[in-house]
């Protein structure tokens, strides 16, 4: 069971990932938004979601049931999977390699989770947006996180966003398989009032 929350958990998450990367660096800060001009020896990470496209070999796992008449069953909604793709972007004072060290360090976070799970994107939601998250978990799934390798899908992320911004040193990460889906709202039948038992034989009601 995965809520149209999903998308902003995994979010959460990948910038508490970015927030514990950036102890590194006294001051620095790991932010939302594309990344484009800086200020001055401004050091931080900042966090782009830059691509959501259907996971092809989980789209069609989970097909609704159907009603005799073909209409779909309000209880079974079809969750749809995506793959979404952030643009990680690591800036600073270039003559302290600053933003060489924060590009390591969040390597390294990155390679110590593996997969965001179910507990940890509820947690990293909830800091997020304390006053639209309950006690229920946007996502029952785990999550796993990848270091796109693609040297030309970088050049192509950077270019759309950027254009002819002078480029900073940035990482591609893929959280594969986020579940989204409609929550059903099933109205109760109403309660029984009251029951009554009735005969019949051939000939009609029995007394």
């Amino acid at each position: 069971m995965s809520t149209h929350l999903a998308i902003a958990a995994v979010s959460a998450a990948l910038r508490s990932l970015c927030e514990e990367a950036v102890q590194v660096l006294p001051g620095a800060r790991a932010t939302y938004g594309r990344a484009g001009p800086r200020p001055s020896n401004a050091a931080g990470i900042r966090l782009c979601l830059y691509q959501a496209v259907p996971n092809e070999a989980l789209r069609s796992q989970a097909l609704p049931s159907r009603r005799p008449d073909g209409t779909i069953r309000e209880t079974s909604m079809p969750a749809q999977a995506l793959d979404l793709t952030y643009l990680l972007t690591c800036g600073g004072d270039d003559r302290r390699l600053e933003p060489e060290q924060l590009l390591g360090s969040l390597v390294a976070s990155l390679g110590e989770v593996p997969a965001f799970s179910a507990e940890r994107l509820h947690a990293a939601l909830r800091g997020a947006l304390p006053d639209r998250v309950g006690d229920a978990p946007p996502t029952t799934a785990p999550v796993p996180l990848t270091l796109r390798t693609d040297a030309a899908a970088l050049h192509q992320a950077w270019g759309a966003l950027f254009g002819t911004d002078p480029y900073q040193p940035s990482l591609l990460v893929q959280a594969t398989g986020v579940l989204i889906q409609r929550v059903a709202h099933v109205i109760a039948p109403a309660p029984i009032v009251g029951a009554a038992v009735a005969v019949y034989d051939d000939e009609g009601l029995l007394d």
